[in-house]
């Protein structure tokens, strides 16, 4: 199983199956899902993601399966590449973008258990993710222009950089990240 850093806002959640769920109404909705990530070592791979998420008003739904829209509200467009997949607004307004970056050594922790957690599970891939968009009833804010301070999931604000790490998948609720 690959492991990976996924970049959420101020946020590293570090060691992942790259599995992203919610907790709504007392269930699990998985939200966001990494299938494959790019190589040069094997042709033809791309970052594919499967994801699940509205726009900002909350009435243009994306479902994406491996980067294909299976629904996609009017007036959004899909566009990927073998690093980056994007939904925008046809005026180019980025809704959601998850994009595959360079595995180099900022997103680690230089001390502490993290550090002796990733000599232990190396990362597979880093994948950024950005935008302003919901996950079910729940508005994410993670658009790198905006106030770190100014990053909701539910009732948490993320005020400070935050770094998890596990082995599965990750399930945001309105308290914080659970695993």
């Amino acid at each position: 199983m690959n492991s990976y850093a996924v970049l959420l806002g101020t946020d590293k959640l570090i060691g992942t199956n790259g599995v992203l769920s919610l907790e709504q109404n007392g269930k699990s909705l998985e939200f966001f899902r990494i299938r494959d990530v790019f190589s040069q070592a094997r042709p033809g791979s791309a970052l594919t993601i499967d994801a699940d998420i509205k726009d900002t008003d909350g009435t243009s739904e994306i479902k994406l399966a491996n980067n294909a829209p299976v629904v996609i509200g009017a007036g959004l467009r899909v566009q990927s590449s073998d690093t980056q997949l994007l939904v925008a607004r046809d005026d180019g307004t980025v809704v959601f973008k998850a994009e595959q970056v360079e595995p180099d050594q900022s997103f680690r922790p230089a001390t502490g258990p993290l550090k002796d957690f990733f000599e232990q599970n190396p990362v597979g891939a880093v994948i950024r993710i950005t935008g302003n968009f919901y996950a079910g009833s729940h508005l994410i804010k993670s658009d790198a222009r905006v106030d770190p301070t100014d990053v909701p999931f539910g009732n948490v604000r993320f005020e400070t950089l935050n770094a998890s790490a596990a082995e599965s998948g990750l399930r945001l609720t309105p308290f914080g990240f659970s695993f």
